[in-house]
């Protein structure tokens, strides 16, 4: 049974021009809940070296180099003809939040942060490393130094960072047995996350076919036969990973503290109840890293529509898991209910947040 299509994205650094290009695991940063964790693993941090060679600098004498100021700042470099991470939304002037309590349109990107914004040269130093914590946003960022001699400016230098989660493959959006019945949809694609159903490579992408074989069964085992419950995928994750924003309102108000421009400057951004939609935030504390996958507790008509008068019940997907889960002698998939839907996780595919999952 086919079920992935397409393949990962393999961007070489070496086709980069400039300095450095690095690819980094998206983060996870304190500005969401007190549960989040900002990592310092090699994984989602990295060091960019800048080179402000004797060409760069005609006018500058190794002696004169104590009075270079590097000034860095990060920006997106993806848009709407590049993004393969699916995380630019191409009416994002439709959008707003309040940021330091200001209503701004569009909705600030988190872009990461560095470890300096403003470096002075020393005598004789043409190399500054700089640390890079990536953004909890996967997609393409350009981290620039600019360099001004006493106060003037003499030229910038540019690196390119990919953060992203590797080998996420696109998960078929439709399935169908031998004899052409459709098992499962894959549907839940809004203007905000069109490419919602990719998954981590071989382990996950088999063992999500086969379970909705077994969620079919004990479905029918428990429903008088019926066999023509068709499982209905809602979300798993974005292309590249990383934080599945949703663009949605709530009753409640969201206020995200500590985040920083790409300049390094603080700011809050506040989600009010009712009126803002949520670009760049909260819900999916997981769907990050491919790992994770919501099954509707209804069946899908066909269409992409619910099947109201099929109704899969916390056991009868309990019941599937737990058979599913007998044949190897180990626990594949876990599940846990959540409102409308049923929340799996792949246990055997690569934990990239683990142990702070949520």
């Amino acid at each position: 049974m086919v079920f992935l299509q397409g393949c990962e994205i393999d961007i070489e650094p070496t086709s980069i021009s400039g300095p450095t290009a690095i690819t980094l695991r998206p983060n996870k940063f304190t500005d969401v809940t007190m549960n989040e964790y900002i990592y310092s693993d090699t994984g989602g941090v990295g060091v960019l070296n800048f080179v402000y060679t004797e060409n760069d600098l005609p006018q500058v004498s190794n002696e004169e180099l104590p009075n270079v100021e590097i000034r860095f700042r990060i920006e997106p470099a993806d848009g709407i003809e590049n993004d393969p991470a699916n995380n630019v939304l191409s009416n994002g002037y439709a959008y707003s939040a309040k940021v330091n309590g200001t209503l701004t349109s569009p909705i600030p990107r988190p872009v990461g942060r560095l470890s300096n914004y403003v470096v002075r040269l020393e005598k004789d130093q043409r190399i500054v490393s700089v640390g890079y914590t990536a953004s909890d946003v996967s997609g393409i960022y350009r981290v620039i130094g600019e360099a001004y001699y006493k106060g003037s400016f003499v030229t910038a230098k540019t690196s390119m960072v990919y953060v992203k989660i590797p080998d996420l493959r696109e998960f078929d959006r439709k399935g169908y047995d031998s004899y052409k019945k459709m098992l499962w949809n894959f549907v839940g694609q809004t203007e905000f996350h069109i490419s919602n159903n990719y998954v981590q490579s071989n382990k996950v992408g088999y063992a999500l076919s086969d379970i909705a074989i077994y969620i079919i069964g004990a479905y029918a085992k428990n429903h008088n036969g019926d066999s023509n419950f068709i499982v209905r995928m809602t979300d798993a994750s974005l292309p590249w990973g990383g934080m599945f924003w949703i663009g949605y309102t709530s009753s409640k108000d969201l206020i995200i503290y500590d985040r920083v421009d790409g300049y390094g400057n603080p700011y809050t951004i506040t989600y009010d109840a009712y009126v803002h939609k949520r670009v760049y935030a909260p819900p999916h504390r997981t769907h990050r890293d491919g790992r994770n996958v919501d099954i509707s507790s209804y069946s899908d008509d066909g269409s992409g529509n619910k099947d109201t008068s099929k109704y899969l019940s916390f056991d009868d997907i309990q019941e599937a898991v737990s058979n599913y889960n007998k044949i190897p002698h180990m626990e594949v998939w876990s599940v846990i209910e959540e409102a409308d839907h049923y929340h799996l996780t792949c246990n055997i595919a690569s934990n990239y947040y683990y142990p702070y999952e949520y």
